[in-house]
Order: structure tokens, then sequence, then C-alpha cells
């Protein structure tokens, strides 16, 4: 009996390449000089071509072919994608690879750039044809939104909306302190904050100054955004900047700066119990660095906090205890996993926490660990909003 052979035609596999990465995290232009940004391709229904990545012709089209629907003189085609080396992309297996973004610094766009990748043909082991990535990403032009709380304040010619709390100017406590606005120092313009903390041997309470932006509204959650340096390294702790409910005291958890022999740096404070947290702020004396901070204290069990170190998401690495704190009275935090950073969540420190957030109050008082020391802090271009501000870069 003859046997009969039958011939079938497969269709061809369907052929996707997705993207992924922190680059497609409502980036801005400062993050694109900065650098360091990821953009992950994943292939399904081919693979991609062993020598990708690779010092060839087929790594220069790949990251030619990331491209800008728009053509700033000094935008994204020009900028980076023209800069692109064959040692930014790296082929991670048969499926995916990644394309670090290295720094631009003289990327400067005027508006938003979408960006769209489509590998060639080349790059991929059976494919005929290029494939056109899906989602394409944007890059605003200068920073996110405008901050819908309390702008961008530079102290240039006032105080730009910050208050003693009542009404009037910024203003000193009762145990000593000085605010002004300073042309000693500025990150972007001529003037800043300045908070100056005088050596008052014997001080029996705590001094420092009060300035603060009252939102006249209760949000869950909030950002802020700022530029801070100091002088010198204050031998003592400090309250740095804390938030508080729409009316009331301004104990809503926020940022110290704790003093603890090796470790002087920006942390987070609980609203209770005294619970302290690093959070990847250093303070460089003589330097200016930016902050950025969001603070959700009533969308979730517990509050939340992200922070941002110049324009970075920053945490802090325990060596013996990487993601819990606990301190003697069993208030406690850990650092939680999201995505490619982790956010600090505030655990049994917040028993009572604020059903919302109305004030933040830039008060540098020294605590008195050590009443003997004085020091100037200043900030700058300071903005609070309901959504990411990002780091201004001048």
């Amino acid at each position: 009996m003859a046997h009969v052979v039958t011939k079938v035609r497969l269709r061809p596999a369907t052929v996707t390449v997705a993207l992924s990465g922190t680059a497609l995290d409502s980036i801005v232009a400062a993050d694109i000089v900065a650098g360091g940004k990821t953009i992950i391709f994943t292939v399904a229904g081919d693979q991609w071509v062993a020598t990708l990545g690779d010092d060839n012709q087929i790594t220069t089209d790949f990251l030619a072919a990331i491209d800008s629907a728009q053509s700033e003189a000094t935008g994204w085609d020009a900028e980076v994608r023209d800069n692109l080396a064959y040692t930014d992309l790296i082929r991670d297996n048969n499926t995916q690879c990644t394309l670090v973004l290295p720094a631009s610094a003289s990327y400067d766009i005027t508006a938003t750039e979408t960006i769209t990748a489509t590998p060639p043909a080349s790059s991929l082991l059976a494919s005929s044809s290029p494939i056109v990535a899906s989602p394409t990403f944007a890059v605003s032009s200068n920073e996110f939104l405008t901050p819908d709380i309390h702008s961008f304040s530079s102290f240039e010619s006032g105080w730009d909306g910050w208050t003693n709390g009542g009404g009037g100017d910024p203003s000193s406590v009762s145990g000593g302190g000085n605010v002004s606005r300073s042309n000693a120092q500025a990150k972007i313009g001529s003037y800043s904050a300045l908070a100056n903390i005088p050596a008052v041997p014997g001080r029996t309470e705590e001094g420092g100054v009060t300035m603060a932006s009252i939102f006249g509204a209760a949000y869950d959650e909030v950002y802020i955004a700022f530029w801070y340096g100091f002088d010198s390294l204050p031998q003592t702790h400090l309250k740095y900047l804390r938030f508080g409910p729409n009316g009331g005291s301004p104990n809503g958890g926020g940022l110290f700066y704790s003093y603890w022999g090796d470790w002087q740096e920006l942390s987070w404070g609980a609203d209770v119990g005294g619970l302290r947290c690093l959070v990847g702020l250093p303070i460089v004396p003589g330097e200016w660095h930016h902050a950025e901070m969001r603070y959700n204290h009533n969308g979730f069990d517990n509050p939340r906090a992200w922070f941002w170190y110049d324009g970075r998401p920053t945490w802090h690495n325990w060596p013996d205890a990487p993601f819990v704190y606990v301190n003697a009275t069993g208030y406690n935090a850990q650092w939680v996993a999201d995505g490619d950073s982790y956010y600090l969540d505030a655990g049994g420190s917040s028993p009572s926490k604020h059903s919302d957030l109305g004030q933040v109050y830039w008060m540098s008082i020294a605590n008195i660990v050590n009443p003997s020391d004085a020091f100037n802090t200043y900030i700058d271009y300071v903005a609070v909003s309901t959504t990411r501000i990002g780091a201004v870069i001048p």
C-alpha cells in the first residue's frame, strides 16, 4: 500500500518585542542627562542573534533604530541615539537584551519627545522584517508636571509662600536660631533659605527655626522635592522636615538629620516612637544635593515613603538586617521591593497616624544632644505636589 505524504504549511509565529525597564517610568530630561536608565527588550516568537551586543554592524543598526519622533538639535537623536555604543547593550539571553543609557550632559529639549524602538531583522534569528516594539515611551521636557500644591520656591525676591505657620514670615523658635533669605549660598539663582543654629552653651530647650508651607487642603499622598546643603556636619540630631495634618502640629513623620557616629545623613522619622531609618540621603559639607520624598500617609494600611537622591531612587541597606528596623519600644519599619526600587513601610510605627497631610515644616530644630554645636543649613528650589516632581538640575 502506497503511503501518502501530506505537506502542511506552518504559519509563522507572530513576533513581538516588548519594552520595559526604568526608562519607561515617566522619565524627564534630567534622567537622560544623568544616565543609568534601562530599556529592556523582550522578544517573543523569535530570538536575538548570538552576536547582538558585540562590536558589529548588527548592534550599530539595532541602536540606531531607537528613534525619536521629534528632531530637536540637542534632543534624543543627536545626543543619545547617535552616541550609543555597543558596550551599552547587553544580550541577557536568547529573548532578552538590556540597554543602559549613558549620561548625556548636552541633552536639552523644549518639548516632550516620544521614543520608538524598531529592532531590525538583522538582530533577529528568523524574522525577515523589522519589528516595531511596544510600547513607545516619552521623555518630558523639564520635570514631571507643574507642582500643584506649592510651586518651586527659589527665594529670589521673597519667601514664596513660606510662613511661620501663622501667616507671618519664617521665624526662630524659642531655643534660639535664625532664618533668612541668604545670598551666601544658592543652587539655583542667587538666594536660598538659610537656617543658622548658633551655639548656645547651657541651652535647656531645643533651638532652631520654623518655615512652613500650609497646603490649604488635605491629601493622602504628597511629593516634596528640594536642594539641600550644610556647611558642616552637626554633632547633634535635628528635626529637619516634618509633615502634619490639615491643621494641628507637624507630627506626621518626615525627615530628620541623624548623627550616629559614622552615619550623618537625612533619615526618615516615624510619627511616634522615636523610630529613625536611614534612607540613603547623605550630607556632604559644602555640596548641594537633591532630595525627593513621596509620602503616602493614608492610602494604605501603613504609611509608606519613597526617596530619590540626586534624581535616582535610593534606600538604605543595613549590613546585618537589610530591610527591617525595630527600636527599643517595639515600633518597626521595613523596606519593601517596588520594581527597581524600595519603599519604606512604617508598619507598627504609626498606630495613631493622621487621616491626611496638610502641611510641611522645614524645622531645623537641634535637639539638646550637644547644645554647644553651631551650623548652617540651606534649602533651595522647594516644591510640593500630588505628582512626581523630579530633580531640577541647572
